[in-house]
């Protein structure tokens, strides 16, 4: 992620990832046929979080070396065939993709920190930027019902 102390970025920046990205180009073209990619915001986001969990849902559970070092897009193929398991990382990533795919200002959130002594290991997230509204909005990819 690009960070500075005196230059600002834009929003767009923010999200990290290149629209000639090649696993952007794949996850634009899979979304095409799928949604309308000129409807609002919130509508694409929800559009994007159904496609996704309804694809994946039975894919929770303990990922496998290949899945962790796996590209995003290769994720999405491997989680939606039933060929591996994936944890919220896995879940995020896919998501992150696929709403920077539809030009949804995306990024990834690591939650972790400490409840009194217990140090807790973490949760991603991710956080949309909804321009109708000025807003981050958050998003838990992995928030389907199991």
């Amino acid at each position: 992620m690009r960070f500075s102390t005196t230059q600002p970025f834009s929003t767009k920046e923010w999200s990290g990832i290149s629209p000639s990205d090649i696993d952007m180009l794949h996850a634009r073209s899979i979304l095409e046929d799928r949604i309308d990619l000129t409807s609002s915001t919130l509508v694409r986001l929800a559009a994007i979080f159904s496609i996704l969990m309804n694809e994946t849902h039975h894919s929770s559970g303990i990922p496998t070396d290949e899945i962790q070092n796996a590209s995003p897009i290769k994720t999405y193929e491997m989680m939606s065939t039933g060929q591996a398991r994936g944890w919220c990382g896995n879940y995020a990533v896919m998501f992150y993709l696929f709403a920077n795919a539809a030009d949804i200002t995306t990024r990834l959130v690591d939650i972790a920190g400490k409840f009194g002594r217990l140090k807790l290991t973490g949760h991603y997230v991710c956080e949309c930027w909804i321009p109708e509204h000025a807003t981050w909005c958050f998003v838990d990819p992995q928030g389907w019902p199991m």
